[in-house]
């Protein structure tokens, strides 16, 4: 949709757009948003960038050992360069449950369905396993540098508790 800055008129019936990246910005502006990104950013930049993604990369790691060792639970992340958001599924149980349960002993996850062409359905693909293998939904669990370690061993124990039923 064009907006008052995305286009200039030329008559009475018709328009110009414009010729830059300016045909994409609305007249409306939420100010505030853009100055809580510049904030964001430099938080992000004071912090470290690099400092940031590998204490992350930390703590999705322990939680990918901690998930996957215990029995009923499949890991599901699949790449060379993991990020912060870790994939799982409890073999019996349904994802919504799991969700719930980990809510109500104070651990935030969700849940993606997995469908045509994600990048878990194709990795499975490639490696020659067939797509009824894959489970219909799963949980996603994710960490940030500032998460603690007790907060992992939360999710695990309370995965635990789930996984036996």
């Amino acid at each position: 949709m064009l907006d008052l800055c995305g286009a200039r008129w030329d008559s009475v019936g018709s328009y110009v757009p414009a010729r830059s990246a300016k045909r994409f910005e609305q007249y409306e502006v939420a100010f505030c948003a853009k100055a809580g990104l510049g904030v964001a950013v430099q938080y992000a930049l004071d912090v470290g960038i690099t400092q940031a993604f590998s204490r992350t990369k930390v703590l999705a790691e322990k939680m990918r050992a901690g998930l996957g060792s215990i029995d009923g639970v499949t890991v599901r992340d699949v790449g060379s360069e993991r990020c912060g958001i870790v994939t799982f599924d409890v073999a019996g149980v349904d994802v919504a449950i799991v969700k719930q349960t980990l809510h109500e002993r104070g651990v935030n996850v969700w849940t993606s369905r997995v469908c045509n062409n994600t990048r878990l359905e194709w990795e499975t693909r490639k490696a020659g396993e067939g797509k009824d293998d894959l489970p219909q939904d799963i949980v996603r669990a994710s960490v940030h540098y500032y998460n603690q370690e007790w907060e992992v061993e939360r999710l695990l124990e309370s995965v635990k508790e789930i996984a036996r039923g």
